[in-house]
């Protein structure tokens, strides 16, 4: 006879028995190891261990029972699930009526912008128009404020280079000049001589002498006297000890008096004659003129725009 130790969990005691042949022994076994004896369990001998058939009709109240069970589960997941997406989407379409309000804003703020600029645009067109307008009126008027001007000076002559001195008398200054080049001219016919101020206060070179004569007439007279004096001379043409002036000997220039504006054209149309090889520039009658040959025809220069097309 084989025996086996099991230990109890109340006492924590190992339990020493053995595969009994007959019951009584199985019971002794138990009774020792527990200290009394346990109840004899009484089995009927009516019970049988045989398995009952399976009917058809089991069977489909199964199936029926399984497939309600599913039927249950699977509603309550799809209707889980239907309400997370329906969840979702309610965020969705919040958000995209916030988008659409957002867009809507944008929307109308740029219809807005879109006006304004085109207002804009507009106006700024009609500016435009207007500017060339105005630049016209102010190019009119400063070409007739230009001619009145010179119209003021159609008497006058500028001298240049003539040495100053405090206690000089401009008059006879003039006087003296018109003798050196044969000039008829008289002393009524003199009207003022002044110097004016310099165009630069940095220039080292004596002041301009403006003289105003009793006509145009007399002015011209003075101008072919110097002209046909430099003519003749061309190896000692006017200058400052021709006048009686001591010194470094200058050369003197005589001319009509210009208009600042006209100075302006003169000088730059003498400047661009240099470069593009212009023969002649010269003053008439308050006009600046250029040839760039012998026999071509002479053209006015009006504006210092003008020089730029020469």
């Amino acid at each position: 006879m084989s025996q086996n130790s099991v230990t109890s969990p109340k006492t924590n005691k190992s339990i020493n028995f053995s595969h009994a042949q007959s019951e009584p022994d199985m019971q002794k076994a138990l009774s020792d190891s527990s200290g009394r004896k346990r109840p004899r369990v009484a089995t009927s001998p009516n019970i049988k261990h045989a398995a009952k058939p399976l009917t058809e009709e089991f069977l489909q109240t199964i199936r029926r029972e399984i497939r309600e069970v599913m039927s249950i589960e699977i509603s309550k997941s799809i209707k889980s699930s239907i309400t997370e997406e329906l969840g979702d989407l309610k965020e969705a379409m919040s958000l995209i009526r916030k988008l659409e309000t957002s867009v809507q804003f944008l929307s109308d703020e740029f219809d807005q912008i879109k006006n304004e600029l085109q207002e804009y645009k507009s106006t700024n067109q009609r500016i435009l128009k207007e500017n060339e307008l105005l630049k016209h009126s102010v190019s009119d008027l400063s070409i007739r404020v230009n001619l009145l001007e010179q119209n003021t000076r159609q008497q006058n002559i500028e001298i240049n280079g003539v040495p100053e001195n405090k206690s000089e008398n401009l008059i006879n200054t003039v006087m003296q000049l018109g003798k050196a080049v044969s000039s008829a001219i008289k002393e009524n016919c003199i009207i003022s001589a002044v110097r004016v101020r310099k165009l630069d206060p940095q220039s080292t070179s004596p002041r301009a002498i403006i003289v105003k004569t009793n006509s145009a007439s007399t002015r011209d007279e003075i101008l072919a006297s110097v002209m046909n004096y430099n003519k003749k001379h061309p190896d000692n043409k006017l200058n400052s000890h021709i006048l009686g002036y001591g010194g470094a000997k200058k050369p003197v220039y005589v001319s009509e008096h210009l208009s600042p504006l006209n100075k302006q054209i003169h000088a730059a149309a003498r400047k661009a004659a240099r470069i593009k090889e212009y023969k002649y520039v010269w003053v008439r009658d308050g006009r600046i003129l250029v040839r760039k040959n012998d026999g071509i025809q002479a053209k006015q220069v009006r504006s210092l725009e003008a020089v730029e097309l020469l």
